[in-house]
């Protein structure tokens, strides 16, 4: 997978996401787009 690091800065959301194994989210349609592998 892509590192969560952008430049010089982390991004904390994408990391904790691309390490958990599970991710709770607020509905189905946001869930879909986190698991899609288009980038927007």
């Amino acid at each position: 997978y892509e590192k969560p690091v952008k430049g010089r800065k982390i991004n904390w959301m994408k990391a904790g996401i691309l390490e958990s194994h599970r991710v709770v989210t607020v509905s189905p349609y946001y869930a879909q787009e986190l698991v899609s592998s288009a980038d927007k």
